[in-house]
């Protein structure tokens, strides 16, 4: 059955309680605090905001069981205050393949009980037909794959080119799966983010996750039942807003530039070696003034993507709202898949109209279009580039840096010296840092910028 599990991973030497006060009476005391003379921490320190003291204590959970849609707008959407690790749906064409309909019906009635039979169903015809394009034109999109990664990418080795096909293949055509089949992660935070995203989760499923990682808490340390108060939770529910649009199918994702605010006389131009393998731009005092300068824009990507995006916390980003678009990914134009995809969204659309937001949200396909606005300071957008302008990096996600890069050639010139900043180690000095990971391209078209930075199929 399709069933939440959340389990707790590490322990601490010290409780909460512990630690919270020692790190407290360190500040208080001209020298270091005995261990085990507590204070009340509710009291002086939770109640009063002096929150730091109790950020010194982490829990890491293993989460399994619940929606992508559940990650996507829930526990990565609004906080940069964790780290996680998330299960890629590039490795879930089994699930695919035999989908558990009885585990998504139980989904539904559990966390919206509301929801009437009749719905129910529709729902799991629905979720069927977007699972059928997938089943029926997975075979065809491998072979076609396999041509592309061919023609792209001549040095690619050829005995990793069909698990290398396999994956691209389920990358793009899972884009007609609905966001409710599950995953799993793991996910650290620290006590006070605990209580934060415990007190302000804004859907059933948000709600009942935090209520399982509370738990196991409290289970271990059972006077910290007092900081988790029903009165002080927000009651109401939140969902991403649909736009009025009419459906509609984008055959690229996009990245809109308003604002560059840039001072050439502190940007600092980093030593390459200084982003890898470690990305030391946050710690280094020459960078210091790239963290007050910024580009804002707006991105057009699919679901899918934006998972992907989501992995860049230290980028801020606005609210997103469903378009009514849907991203016909490279394999999907060739298997010309329009018209399915249209069907899938207009399906989609009748789905909104009879169920709660919050489900109607779980229930988009990857494939739907979102944007939203985002704001970067410069070492956040050489760390995000870097990563994400290098071939191995999935499809969708790397043509979206490269409209950033070219709205930023456009603006500055390809000679500027933050595009040079922007551009991926491999283009730099002509070397492929992913080892193994090789993506199997001419790096010797280097020599032509125009040649280099050009969009993606595979």
């Amino acid at each position: 059955m399709y069933e939440i599990n959340v389990k707790k991973m590490t322990s601490s030497e010290m409780s909460l309680l512990d630690l919270s006060s020692y790190s407290a009476l360190t500040c208080y005391n001209p020298e270091l605090p005995e261990i085990g003379k507590n204070i009340d921490v509710k009291k002086r320190l939770f109640e009063t905001g002096h929150h730091t003291t109790l950020q010194h204590t982490y829990y890491t959970f293993a989460i399994d069981g619940l929606a992508v849609a559940d990650v996507t707008f829930g526990l990565h959407l609004a906080s940069p205050f964790y780290n996680s690790d998330q299960r890629s749906g590039r490795f879930c064409i089994d699930m695919f393949k035999t989908p558990d309909y009885e585990g998504f019906a139980s989904y539904i009635r559990t966390f919206w009980p509301k929801v009437d039979d009749v719905v129910v169903s529709e729902i799991l015809e629905y979720i069927k037909y977007g699972i059928g394009i997938f089943n029926h034109y997975q075979p065809t999109a491998v072979a076609i794959a396999s041509r592309l990664i061919q023609e792209e990418r001549p040095h690619f080795p050829e005995k990793n080119l069909i698990t290398t096909a396999e994956k691209i293949a389920n990358e793009q055509l899972r884009n007609f799966i609905p966001i409710i089949f599950p995953t799993g992660l793991i996910f650290t935070l620290n006590f006070s983010a605990l209580v934060a995203f415990w007190q302000s989760a804004w859907t059933p499923v948000m709600k009942a996750v935090m209520d399982k990682m509370a738990a196991i808490v409290i289970d271990g340390e059972p006077d910290l039942k007092e900081f988790f108060r029903e009165e002080d939770r927000i009651n109401s529910e939140w969902s991403v807003e649909f736009s009025t649009n009419q459906v509609y199918t984008i055959n690229s994702p996009r990245a809109l530039l308003p604002h560059v605010n840039i001072d050439p006389d502190t940007l600092f131009v980093p030593p390459k070696e200084w982003q890898h393998p470690v990305d030391k731009l946050h710690f280094r005092p020459e960078c210091m003034d790239n963290s007050i300068q910024r580009i804002t824009f707006s991105e057009f990507l699919s679901v899918a993507t934006m998972g992907q995006d989501q992995r860049h916390r230290t980028i801020q980003r606005g609210i997103p709202t469903f378009t009514r678009g849907f991203y016909l990914a490279p394999l999907l134009q060739q298997l010309q898949l329009q018209s399915a995809a249209e069907n899938l969204m207009q399906r989609w659309e009748k789905i909104i109209e009879i169920c709660p937001p919050t489900l109607a949200m779980n229930l988009a396909p990857y494939g739907a279009e979102v944007t939203y606005k985002k704001s970067a300071e410069i070492n956040a957008l050489l760390h995000e580039s870097s990563k994400r302008l290098c071939w191995s990096a999935q499809e969708e996600i790397y043509n979206l840096a490269l409209d950033v890069r070219k709205g930023l050639v456009a603006r500055l010139g390809e000679d500027n010296a933050l595009v040079q900043m922007l551009n991926p180690p491999c283009f730099a000095d002509g070397k492929c840092l992913e080892g193994v990971r090789y993506c199997g391209r001419n790096i010797k078209l280097r020599e032509q910028p125009e040649q280099y930075f050009v969009p993606r199929k595979v």
